[in-house]
């Protein structure tokens, strides 16, 4: 039998070793959202920064191997989310008006909860339950239900803005700092002749 992967969904990790401007996120001037992290005031931090640089040549590369284009897409916003020595949990969700979303990871403890994205796959989901071989479901990833990222400092993890992500509530009390971002194409989108061109 030969098993043919149709929806693949790209998660695309990359390790950056120059920590220079970690100083700089992590001691921006922070609110307490809720109990889990404190994020900052400004919506708009990555702004006239080195590690923008970097964050977008990655950007480049994924939406070129990834999304299959060449047309550019720029940081719409971008945020940090500090948990300091508290539980660390962030609950489900998508990034809506973004194409790609990233989350960089500006401090981190060696324990600290790993990023979970949840299967879109109606064959992982809830709905319906059946009896499953444990070694089966190891290597079977299209009845995975989750998929997990275990962090480190300096990595950038970057996926579709539209696919669920959440941090596990953890005990440990954890002393991360995590930069977030969307994005957005530059210029219009979409093609005239095939009736699909958007532009504002």
């Amino acid at each position: 039998m030969t098993i043919n992967h149709i929806a693949s969904i790209p998660i695309g990790v990359y390790e950056n070793n120059c920590f220079d401007e970690h100083d700089y996120f992590y001691n921006l001037e922070y609110h307490d959202n809720d109990k889990h992290f404190s994020r900052t005031k400004n919506t708009n931090i990555i702004e006239n920064t080195k590690l923008k640089t970097w964050i977008q040549e990655c950007i480049n590369d994924y939406s070129y191997n990834c999304l299959a284009t060449v047309q550019k897409l720029h940081i719409t916003q971008s945020w940090c989310l500090k948990h300091f020595n508290r539980e660390a949990e962030v609950y489900h969700h998508t990034h809506t008006n973004s194409i790609i979303s990233g989350a960089y990871y500006i401090e981190c403890n060696t324990n600290s909860s790993s990023l979970h994205f949840r299967s879109p796959s109606i064959l992982a989901r809830n709905q319906f339950d059946w009896q499953k071989k444990r070694r089966l479901l190891e290597t079977q990833s299209w009845l995975w239900k989750n998929y997990e990222v275990f962090i480190k400092k300096g990595m950038l993890v970057l996926f579709p803005s539209n696919l669920e992500h959440y941090v596990e509530k953890k005990l440990d009390k954890d002393n991360r700092c995590v930069l977030s971002f969307n994005t957005w194409f530059d210029g219009p989108m979409g093609d005239e002749e095939n009736l699909t061109l958007l532009k504002l």
